[in-house]
């Protein structure tokens, strides 16, 4: 009888042991068996945003302030604005604007006529038949990493003297002048009479300049100073010293 009992009380222990928890008060259990068929799953990489907003929402201190400043130093050394200058320095109504682009480079150019944009023209050169006088002019060249820009103005040119002294006619002792004037920028003018010898006499409706010999108190020399003013105020001026003597013997032969 006592036999029979010792064997039972080995076989309850040997029951209790293989049912006994583990240390996380689980009981053990077999372990799993990996199925060579099965496929891994493998999770993307995280973009730079997904990073930073993983960053924060777990509360970890990292320095996002000089990812960022860096991205905007990219971005600056990426693209400049830069002026040019627009030739001739001087620019006039019949005179041909271009302007001199780096080496290399490719993009859209454009020209302005007081901030209207001239349809067509998209070259580093541009006729002079598209401004007048007083115009601003712009233009414009974007490229991939660059933008250049200048301006300029149309400026007004004074009258300009066709005739000279060698136009002179003396005529029964008449001293007689025609003047003739151009304004490049088709501009009205008026002629003015600075200097001349008492008694001369000028016509405004033929531009004439006229002295008799008579009034001149036979004086060898007479001087003359004209000037020619547009409507923006510019001037021209013209002058003279006429050697009646020698104008007399000329005129004898």
């Amino acid at each position: 009888m006592k036999k029979q009992l010792f064997i039972i009380l080995i076989i309850f222990s040997i029951f209790s042991c293989s049912s006994k928890p583990d240390k996380n008060g689980t009981k053990n259990k077999e372990p799993k068996k990996i199925n060579k068929n099965k496929t891994v799953k493998t999770k993307k990489p995280l973009t730079s945003d997904e990073v930073l907003s993983e960053i924060r929402a777990h509360g970890q201190n990292m320095p996002t302030t000089d990812i960022k400043e860096e991205n905007q130093q990219n971005n600056t050394e990426a693209f400049q604005t830069k002026d040019i200058t627009i030739l001739p320095t001087e620019a006039y109504t019949d005179t041909d604007l271009k302007v001199q682009l780096p080496s290399g480079f490719f993009g859209e150019m454009q020209w302005s006529v007081n901030n209207k944009l001239i349809h067509g023209q998209s070259s580093s050169y541009l006729n002079h038949e598209y401004f007048k006088k007083g115009d601003k002019i712009s233009f414009k060249a974007t490229g991939k990493n660059s933008e250049y820009r200048a301006n300029t103005i149309i400026l007004n040119r004074a009258p300009r003297f066709i005739s000279n002294k060698k136009d002179i006619v003396i005529n029964n002792n008449e001293f007689i002048y025609h003047i003739k004037v151009n304004d490049p920028d088709n501009d009205k003018f008026k002629i003015e009479i600075v200097m001349a010898p008492e008694g001369y006499n000028y016509n405004p409706s033929t531009k004439t300049l006229s002295l008799s010999f008579n009034e001149i108190n036979k004086s060898e020399k007479i001087s003359f100073m004209i000037q020619a003013k547009d409507s923006s105020g510019d001037s021209s001026t013209q002058q003279f010293t006429i050697d009646l003597k020698m104008k007399k013997s000329t005129e004898e032969r």
